[in-house]
């Protein structure tokens, strides 16, 4: 006699999208529908537990994941028939805010010519948008200012994540000698 399972297992994971980023802890909610003989729930290699609450023809399991970094969950259930099935997704949290500098200018600075260009300093995997204005045009990073009077520079970097920072400086090109 063949035993059946009328509940074929299913493993869904809820409220996290995979290769996603995100700007604050996220709860995922792990569904293990019909059979489990065994059930478990990995975060970046360590078992982790959860709230757990019965429902129609299964189990959820609430959790957070606050790691800023990059995270893999992973949920794995075997059934009843030696059968394993596994569900996993990577996601990113990602709290910080770009930091960066502008350089070859400074705040309230006179120069003859000058070339900013822009350093970001914590986007580990390079992923980021930069955007720049020069007097409220748009302006390319590096290029050179020689143009008389004063100037605004704006740069705003963007990360994968959409986090997002902001800096301005002000500054003189003076071509006309004493």
């Amino acid at each position: 006699v063949i035993e059946t399972n009328i509940y074929t297992p299913i493993i869904n994971i809820t409220g996290i999208s995979n290769n996603s980023y995100y700007t604050n802890n996220v709860t995922a909610s792990v569904f293990f529908y019909g059979d489990f003989a065994e059930k478990k729930i990995i975060l970046n290699n360590a078992e982790i537990t959860g709230t757990q609450t019965l429902i129609s023809n299964g189990i959820k399991i609430d959790i957070t994941v606050t790691n800023e970094t990059a995270n893999i969950l992973t949920a794995e259930g075997m059934d009843y028939n030696g059968i394993s099935h596994t569900k996993t997704i990577s996601f990113v949290i990602d709290k910080t805010k770009p930091d960066f500098v502008i350089i070859g200018i400074t705040n309230n600075g006179y120069y003859f010519t000058v070339t900013p260009n822009v350093i970001v300093n914590n986007e580990a995997n390079g992923q980021y948008t930069i955007f720049s204005e020069l007097d409220g045009n748009p302006f390319i990073i590096g290029s050179l200012i020689s143009a008389e009077g004063a100037h605004n520079i704006f740069v705003r970097v963007t990360d994968s994540a959409g986090n997002v920072s902001e800096k301005s400086i002000v500054f003189t090109i003076d071509t006309i000698l004493p």
